[in-house]
């Protein structure tokens, strides 16, 4: 479970990053503000890692969030959208 203000590490699966030079996670919060979050592509795993710091999910509720991928070629990628819940620090 995550608390609003925590910090938090996000992985996100993603088809193809072997020729890859990029990727990074762009989010919505319940508000519908937008961001991203720096992340480290793992080829072997097919991930992209984002550590979120402390204080970033202010909000609770149902965020939404994206791998982008970016090529060599500069062909930028949308991943599937997902969603996880940040709850109240009380509950």
């Amino acid at each position: 479970m995550i608390k609003a203000g925590q910090a938090a590490t996000l992985t996100l699966t993603v088809n193809d990053v072997a020729t890859a030079t990029s990727g990074h996670t762009a989010y919505q919060n319940p508000k519908g503000q937008t961001g991203t979050w720096d992340g480290t592509l793992d080829a072997s795993a097919l991930t992209v890692v984002s550590s979120i710091p402390e204080g970033d999910l202010s909000v609770s509720g149902r965020w939404r969030v994206i791998a982008v991928i970016t090529y060599g070629d500069g062909t930028v990628v949308n991943g599937t959208s997902h969603e996880f819940v940040v709850y109240n620090r009380f509950d």
